[in-house]
């Protein structure tokens, strides 16, 4: 009886993929199988990311069946979006892609612009992260509708503004309108699980 014991252990050891977890009653889940697909998210079983009704998971999948996480998508705003830092609102929430308002399209720098490939204009800039508060917390600046420019391009040196040159195959791009307001974007609650 002992060498069967033995026996069925080592072979459990020697291809712990194929384990199944079958403990409902001590673990309060569904059986998921370690290392496999099922362990992901999807099918209501348990795993680090699962589609909501609005923010949608993004995946990558192969022929042979692997999936892996590709990105999140605003189903209501039908656009990509990120949850990084909080918004300019202090909420995280799922941003989409801007451009960093990181120049200033006059002498004087007084007016934001940010520099983007031309052949993939942004939809969106955005006022550089700021950090706040003690700790120190990165958050983003406010976001706007991008619209493209003309003209020339600055930078701040210390306290002096100078000019600056646009990149081969890049344009500029400025602020359209007032600031999209955050709450438009989709908000998330970082919990413990």
């Amino acid at each position: 009886m002992k060498e069967c014991i033995v026996l069925s252990l080592s072979v459990l050891a020697c291809n712990p993929a194929s384990a199944v977890v079958n403990d409902d009653a001590a673990t309060g889940r569904d059986d998921a199988t370690i290392g496999g697909s099922d362990a992901t998210a999807g099918g209501g079983r348990p795993g680090v990311y699962q589609s909501g009704s609005r923010i949608r998971m993004k995946m990558l999948n192969t022929p042979d069946g692997a999936k892996m996480f590709w990105g999140t998508y605003d189903s209501q705003r039908a656009e990509d979006c990120n949850f990084t830092f909080p918004s300019s609102d202090g909420v995280v929430r799922c941003l989409p892609s801007a451009a960093s308002l990181s120049y200033f399209g006059d002498a004087s720098c007084s007016t934001p612009v940010a520099i983007a490939l031309a052949c993939a204009p942004p939809k969106y800039v955005t006022a550089p992260y700021t950090f706040t508060g003690c700790p120190n917390t990165l958050v983003t600046g406010a976001i706007y509708n991008a619209t493209q420019l003309s003209g020339s391009l600055f930078s701040k040196s210390g306290t002096a503004c100078i000019a600056a040159q646009v990149p081969a195959g890049y344009a500029i791009y400025g602020v359209s309108g007032p600031e999209i307001p955050p709450a438009t974007f989709q908000s998330s609650v970082i919990t413990t699980e």
